[in-house]
């Protein structure tokens, strides 16, 4: 008779594998080496000093593993955590108490290491890092303690060794990089605001902006790519408070992004702004580019070619601290340093503690100011604008027509205006400025001219018009100080009692090359041009038939002011004896030609030293230079015939 095994029974079969199978996990669970778990290990501060090594100092009197997640909270107090000299490696940092904590090194510079790289900080307290931070990982620093006050402040440098790790910065709080950053994997500003005191403060990567974000520029060369990315409220630069390494003039990269309808704004204290690097951002609002300089001080903007805006105004760039008419804030400075269009819509000028200057600073050729739309004078406080160009023989061309709207704003060409000197600023409390004083060509070239009302002094350099109709000069007055100058191919038309003022020192220099310039008085019932004694004039001549005239549109009689003023001559090539027409005087838009009503006025200047019997002949149809070469006088004549006859006597004998 067969009898069946107890095992062999299907139900037993099963059981048993179940226990085999268990035994071997087990086995291989103790065969296998005890692995360290990370742990939350809390400093304490039960020591007798305060270093990283020291046992008491951690709860459970043991010094953490590289693998534990570091926590100084409610139970430190006071003390300065500090490394002494010896490099570690934790998974994490938290600071959640409410003291202020400094992580120092002790000697030498030893690396903490951080292989998640997050670092977490709700203290109400600043936290003070610094040791040199390595990134094991792309790392979260979370600050949720807003205000400066209870800022994290990293001093030591952070790299991620030959990895490529980036940092996000976020938690609403402020964070402060004072160190020389190598790591590469970028950074990313999430509702939070960020201070930058060195150039390689945010390392080789890029920094992206989102949420409500702000950033602190201490720097003074900060390359790094700026990418703003779908922000949810403004965006703002701020110029950063004083610090003891606060330069007042930084040089940024490129910016580009999404503003996601939001404003977007360069702010804070006074400091000169440099955008070496293109702007591309859409998505702009109403608002544009706002330069605000909103405090007390010299501003100064510095671009080297068009700022892209796209948005609900395209192009739109505001230059001043408010939109109203309040005398706060202080004076912007918007200044080109390559020549070539600086475009876009609108370029607006709005009120501020001062008078704001828009110039090119370029060494050679022209910068155009092309808006599309116009540049608006709006700085009601100042009443006035400053258009420069501030080296001699550059030109700063104004092609965009040049309005007021309803308001009185007058226009200073080549006023001088003051910046800040980086060099003498730095390490300061305060920025050091210095006066730079303009000495180029102001050009304005809008074919219609421009609208403003509030009138135009040159102060220095040349002032060239070249407008077919309008006036270019706005309506108001037109007053040359001395040592400038005004000239061009354009028209010039005042109106009500204004006319166009040389002062003493002053030169009147039609064309650009040889070419006419033109004043219409059709509406204005004041002296149409005064030439102030010691106010002279200067004409290219050439070939007979050649020469630089003033034209005189709309005449009546006393329009044209003299007071004995030289005529100063520059010979254009083929300058000969001959008659040349300088002034011409017309009763109507140009077709009628009246007499002047003058007789005498002018002078001889300089240029004509060769051709001294050179005199002015007012005529019935305008003032014309003759140019002629003395006449021989009567002595001269009889002198010269008794030699002749004297020679005459010695060849009969």
């Amino acid at each position: 008779m067969q009898r069946n095994h107890p095992i062999h029974t299907l139900a037993q079969r099963s059981l048993w594998s179940s226990v085999k199978i268990r035994l071997l996990g087990l086995a291989v669970i103790l065969a296998a080496p005890m692995a360290s778990s990370a742990a939350t290990v809390t400093w304490d501060g039960g020591g007798a000093n305060a270093y990283w090594n020291t046992v008491l100092n951690w709860d459970g009197d043991t010094v953490p593993l590289a693998t534990d997640d570091i926590v100084f909270g409610s139970g430190y107090t006071s003390g300065t955590p500090s490394l002494n000299g010896t490099s570690q490696t934790v998974n994490s940092l938290t600071f959640n108490g409410s003291a202020a904590v400094s992580l120092v090194n002790g000697s030498g510079t030893p690396t903490l290491t951080i292989s998640s790289g997050n670092i977490t900080k709700s203290t109400t307290g600043i936290v003070y890092l610094y040791s040199t931070l390595r990134l094991g990982a792309s790392g979260v620093w979370q600050n949720t303690a807003s205000g400066g006050a209870q800022a994290m402040r990293v001093y030591g440098s952070i790299t991620d060794s030959t990895d490529t790790y980036g940092l996000t910065l976020s938690g609403g709080g402020v964070f402060i990089f004072y160190g020389n950053n190598s790591y590469d994997g970028g950074t990313t500003l999430s509702s939070s605001t960020l201070h930058l005191y060195h150039n390689n403060a945010l390392g080789t990567g890029a920094l992206t902006i989102q949420g409500n974000s702000g950033v602190y520029f201490g720097a003074s060369v900060i390359t790094n790519s700026i990418v703003i990315s779908n922000p949810t409220a403004a965006t703002a630069f701020y110029s950063a408070g004083a610090q003891t390494n606060n330069n007042f003039q930084t040089t940024l990269g490129n910016i580009s992004g999404n503003m996601n309808g939001q404003q977007f704004a360069i702010r804070g204290d006074a400091r000169t702004w440099i955008f070496s690097g293109g702007i591309a951002l859409s998505g702009m609002d109403s608002n544009g580019l706002q330069l605000l300089s909103e405090n007390t001080g010299n501003y100064s903007y510095v671009f080297s070619s068009t700022p892209t805006l796209n948005g609900s105004t395209n192009g739109r760039i505001k230059l001043g601290a408010t939109s109203g008419s309040a005398a706060t804030g202080g004076r912007g400075n918007l200044l080109v340093d390559t020549a070539g269009s600086f475009g876009g819509t609108y370029l607006d000028v709005m009120s501020g503690g001062g008078m704001d200057t828009i110039a090119g600073i370029h060494n050679t050729g022209t910068v155009n100011f092309s808006q599309t739309g116009s540049v608006r004078l709006q700085d009601v406080a100042a009443g006035v604008v400053n258009l420069a160009s501030l080296n001699s023989g550059a030109v700063t061309e104004f092609s965009a027509l040049i309005d007021d709207l309803t308001n009185t704003i007058g226009v200073n060409i080549n006023d001088s205006y003051q910046q800040v000197n980086a060099v003498a600023s730095l390490s300061l409390s305060s920025p050091v400025y210095e006066t730079r004083t303009p000495a180029g060509i102001v050009k304005f070239s809008r074919a219609a001219g421009n609208t403003y009302d509030g009138g135009t002094i040159v102060k220095a350099g040349t002032l060239l018009v070249a407008n077919t109709s309008g006036s270019a000069t706005g309506t108001g007055d037109v007053t040359v100080r001395s040592g400038a100058k005004l000239g061009g191919t354009g028209i010039i038309a005042p109106t009500g009692t204004h006319g166009v003022i040389m002062q003493s020192g002053s030169t009147l220099a039609p064309g650009e090359g040889i070419g006419h310039l033109r004043f219409n008085g059709g509406s204005t019932t004041g002296t149409l041009l005064t030439m102030d004694s010691g106010a002279a004039f200067e004409f290219e001549l050439g070939a007979l038939g050649s020469a630089d005239t003033v034209d005189f549109l709309n005449y009546t009689l006393g329009d044209f002011s003299l007071a004995g003023n030289q005529v100063n001559i520059v010979d254009a090539g083929g300058l000969q004896e001959g008659s040349y027409l300088l002034f011409r005087f017309y009763s109507d838009n140009g077709t009628t030609v009246m007499d002047s009503g003058l007789s005498s006025g002018l002078q001889i200047g300089s240029g004509l030293e060769s051709y001294a019997g050179s005199y002015f002949s007012y005529a019935a149809d305008g003032i014309y230079l003759v140019v002629a070469v003395p006449e021989p006088s009567a002595a001269l004549l009889l002198s010269g015939g008794l030699m002749i006859l004297m020679a005459a006597r010695r060849r009969l004998a």
